[in-house]
């Protein structure tokens, strides 16, 4: 894990070498889990997610957006035929994401939309990530899981300062959980607010 987040610093400094805006990044979204064999806690919660980012190599029609974030996923599960307290459940884990996404422009004026994608890495933060749950011991949470962030959004220029609005769909490549027969991944969808101002 320390590995992990000294390789994160080192891209953070390189990314600062070339940037051109600073950002704020706060919003929230949707989660669900899918599974490849019987559902898992398939059923919509609201998560949230929030951090830094910087837009850099910037040009006329595309620049390069790369953002640290916290970020949950989760879902929740309803079965009526269970014990308390497993007749609703819910669950949501906390990651340390890292992101870099391409975003192709296309610019009206002082302002300009966008599309974007580009890979994500999510951090595990939770220790106990099935507590309180039937499946308690059964799923091995992964530390790190690996997606494909899509992305579209509108951005406004202005004197040294950007603001938008995002939103993000993230495409899950490498499970979060998983058993011998089974994988657990998830798409959250999310909308999120955008300041950013020049270095």
């Amino acid at each position: 894990m320390k590995k992990s987040f000294a390789i994160l610093l080192l891209l953070i400094s390189c990314c600062n070498l070339f940037s051109q805006k600073a950002k704020i990044i706060a919003g929230g979204g949707i989660s669900k889990i899918k599974s490849s064999t019987a559902p898992v806690l398939d059923k919509n919660v609201f998560v949230i997610s929030g951090g830094i980012g910087l837009d850099w190599l910037e040009q006329s029609n595309y620049y390069l957006s790369s953002e640290l974030n916290y970020t949950q996923i989760g879902g929740k599960e309803i079965n009526p035929g269970l014990p308390a307290p497993y007749t609703e459940m819910q669950k949501k884990w906390g990651f340390v994401s890292l992101s870099s996404t391409f975003r192709y422009k296309i610019p009206v004026d002082n302002t300009f939309f966008f599309v974007g994608a580009g890979p994500k890495l999510n951090f595990l933060l939770d220790s106990s990530p099935f507590e309180n749950t039937i499946y308690e011991g059964g799923y091995d949470m992964k530390k790190i899981n690996l997606g494909l962030n899509t992305e579209v959004g509108y951005m406004h220029d202005w004197d040294r300062y950007r603001a938008g609005i995002v939103a993000s769909y993230l495409i899950g490549i490498t499970p979060i959980a998983s058993t011998e027969f089974s994988k657990l991944r998830s798409n959250p969808l999310y909308f999120s607010l955008s300041f950013g101002f020049d270095l």
